[in-house]
């Protein structure tokens, strides 16, 4: 029996979290048959489904700010704290032919400590831009966005590949640092998913996973509360897994919200078939403009597989109006002028994409080419010569 060549694949996160979790999920399983995954991570539990790949808590995030702005800081220049070292000395010591990498959190630096000694190649996974998106959306790690820019340039050059999830990604590290990265999306297979018929005659809108900007919210929950009023029937909007709690929000507009835990993924899909539409976002700040710029939502992989129109709130250079432009399967609106917001909303109630439309989006974006792309630059990692 000829052995698989062992891979070993870090994250800074849960194998069941997140929307980068979702993308690994969907691909490692069909990556078995010829790789051996061995998948190690920082949580702050085990997960229940790879309990032995657990290496502890995350450095960050801590309690402590400044503590935890010190040691961040700490791991990008090279100098961590002890637990960082041990960290660093577990993987070193897994028994692997190459290192699958995740640039999130703690994956950047790790990845810095494993080029500095090669003895095996490394392939870097790149789900969003260190300074460009963690840094920016975070008031704790926003000054250390030079270090984590100077820091990924030196990566992105000196590991055998990289994948990264969108064209504008792709682009973007080519013009800054000359490597030739390739797009790799989660993979969503040709599952088909029965549609039941909507039991509620109020307009009912479905949204997974994180909110980016909640003033950029309150001005969609407002357009829509008032188009709703204008037909004389209600609005609701379901969130799963969001970041917002209902005190956040003006008393008229926490009204139509529903705060739902987040669950499984075939659970969202069911419970999405009574939502007339699905709603995605990325914000409008100048601060954020490369992350919605190089990024792209996991969760427009659900909406699809679901089967939803999506109206998508982005500015017009962004991933989303990109995807919703080349796939046909919602409407964006790229402002925050309520007026067209209506008439975005109008035009996306009243879409019906048939069925080779959302098989056009899913071979686009989430076909079996992300599973095959990923494959070979696995193979190609695991066959490069060791220095």
């Amino acid at each position: 029996m000829i052995k698989r060549p062992k891979i070993c694949l870090f994250t800074a996160h849960s194998p069941s979290g997140g929307g980068g979790g979702a993308i690994l999920r969907s691909l490692v399983p069909h990556l078995s048959a010829e790789l051996d995954i061995d998948w190690r991570y920082l949580s702050p539990l085990p997960d229940e489904g790879r309990p032995d790949g657990w290496l502890g808590r995350p450095l960050m995030g801590g309690a402590n700010p400044l503590r935890d702005i010190v040691e961040t800081a700490g791991m990008l220049i090279g100098t961590g704290a002890k637990r960082w070292s041990e960290i660093v000395g577990e993987i070193r010591s897994v028994d692997c032919d190459a290192y699958w990498i995740v640039s999130h959190n703690e994956g950047l630096p790790l990845a810095r400590c494993l080029v500095q000694s090669p003895d095996r190649p490394i392939h870097l996974t790149v789900h969003d831009d260190w300074a460009g998106a963690l840094c920016a959306r975070s008031k704790r790690y926003s000054f250390l966005s030079p270090i984590a820019a100077r820091l990924s340039d030196r990566v992105l050059r000196a590991v055998k590949s990289v994948d990264v999830v969108s064209d504008g990604m792709r682009s973007h590290y080519f013009a800054r640092a000359g490597i030739n990265a390739e797009v790799v999306h989660r993979y969503i297979g040709e599952e088909k998913f029965s549609e039941r018929k909507k039991e509620s005659s109020q307009v009912r809108v479905g949204h997974v996973g994180s909110i980016y900007s909640k003033s950029d919210l309150r001005v969609v929950l407002g357009a829509l509360k008032s188009y709703t009023d204008e037909l004389g029937v209600g609005a609701k909007v379901v969130f799963w897994g969001a970041n917002l709690r209902s005190g956040e929000l003006p008393e008229h507009l926490a009204s139509c919200v529903d705060l739902r835990p987040n669950t499984d993924e075939g659970g969202i899909i069911d419970a999405m078939q009574d939502c007339d539409f699905a709603y995605a976002a990325y914000p409008f700040s100048p601060r954020l403009q490369l992350f919605a710029q190089t990024s792209l939502p996991t969760k427009l992989s659900t909406y699809v597989a679901a089967r939803r129109p999506i109206l998508g709130h982005a500015p017009p250079d962004s991933t989303l109006s990109e995807f919703l432009a080349k796939t046909g399967v919602g409407r964006q609106w790229d402002n925050l002028n309520r007026e067209i917001g209506y008439e975005s909303i109008r035009d996306v109630l009243a879409m019906r994409p048939d069925a080779q439309c959302w098989d056009r989006a899913v071979a686009a974006y989430f076909g079996k080419t992300n599973v095959e792309t990923m494959a070979r630059l696995l193979r190609r990692a695991v066959c490069s010569p060791r220095n």
